[in-house]
């Protein structure tokens, strides 16, 4: 249920923009879930399909997760 409603907050942030790849992952590195371009592996570590630096430097600044928070990268602009 919670997985759900984070879903649901992150898509209403991006519905009206392109996205190729929606993906949720712990705090751990492991990868929780992923829509649209495909993914393989199940952490950033060794998964491929997903810029794997943009993921890693998430997991550096270790935030919470605000319902202001919205980060969108859109080709690395």
């Amino acid at each position: 249920m919670l997985i759900q409603s984070i879903k649901d907050s992150i898509w209403d942030c991006i519905k009206d923009k392109e996205v190729a790849l929606f993906m949720i992952f712990s705090d751990q590195g492991e990868i929780l879930w992923h829509q649209g371009r495909g993914v393989r592996g199940r952490n950033i570590i060794d998964g491929k399909g997903f810029c794997r630096s943009y993921c890693l430097e998430a997991l550096k600044k270790n935030r919470e997760i605000a319902e202001v928070d919205c980060l969108i990268n859109l080709n690395g602009h």
